[in-house]
């Protein structure tokens, strides 16, 4: 082969793809694990308050009434509690809860009671801070702290005090309506999540509560 003609192939093999070895992206993290080219969206696709429930006021009415049940994790706690610190600190499962026990029916009915109760407290809030929001800005605009009756400004979140259920045989356990909680009563333990059942999948021979995320859109696009 002459010179001219193994100029011309060497040319032609750095145009060539299969000629070079692939480039191996830099590995990141403790055990070597590549950085991952596409990242998952977290919390962009739907915003839902934690009252996870469409408003009454949206329901037809000849539409039957709906009937949740409350469930409780039994697998996986979202937390334990830390005596030496005297806190619990928040844990990161391998896996989502995937096991959820209905709580009584007399429970059931007491935290469905109590989270209706919460709702109407907080719809009369923001009622209320709608209302109050025109004498706000008035005042606002002189630098004031304080609304049109007197009263310091407060968010809905900060006035929104927390409604516990006392659950269980003896009401060992206490239900944290607001943050979806199920804890000992009188004694550090885990703490399990919480789940108000509308919406239900099939997993097995078992019916299983939907995330209260995806049982509000549910209800959304069933009623549409």
């Amino acid at each position: 082969m002459s010179g001219q003609d193994r100029a011309s192939q060497s040319y032609l093999s750095k145009l060539s793809p299969w000629s070079r070895s692939p480039v191996v992206p830099a590995s990141k993290g403790e055990h070597g694990e590549p950085e991952p080219m596409l990242q998952q969206q977290k919390g962009q696709d739907h915003v839902v308050n934690h009252r996870h429930r469409m408003s009454l006021r949206r329901y037809p009415r000849d539409c039957p009434e709906v009937r949740p049940c409350w469930f409780h994790a039994a697998d996986v706690p979202k937390r334990r509690p830390n005596p030496a610190a005297g806190e619990t600190k928040e844990e990161k499962p391998a896996a989502q809860p995937k096991k959820y026990s209905a709580f009584s029916v007399r429970d059931s009915k007491a935290i469905e009671a109590a989270f209706q109760k919460l709702v109407e407290n907080e719809d009369g809030g923001e009622r209320s801070s709608l209302e109050q929001s025109q004498g706000d800005i008035s005042l606002q605009g002189a630098g004031s702290a304080q609304r049109s009756d007197g009263k310091p400004n407060i968010s809905l979140n900060d006035d929104v005090k927390t409604v516990k259920v006392p659950v269980n045989e003896d009401y060992l356990f206490d239900v944290d309506v607001k943050h979806r909680e199920l804890a000992p009563a009188y004694w550090l333990g885990p703490v399990y999540d919480v789940r108000r059942g509308t919406w239900f999948y099939q997993d097995g021979s078992t019916q299983r509560p939907c995330d209260e995320n995806l049982a509000a859109q549910l209800e959304e696009g069933y009623l549409k």
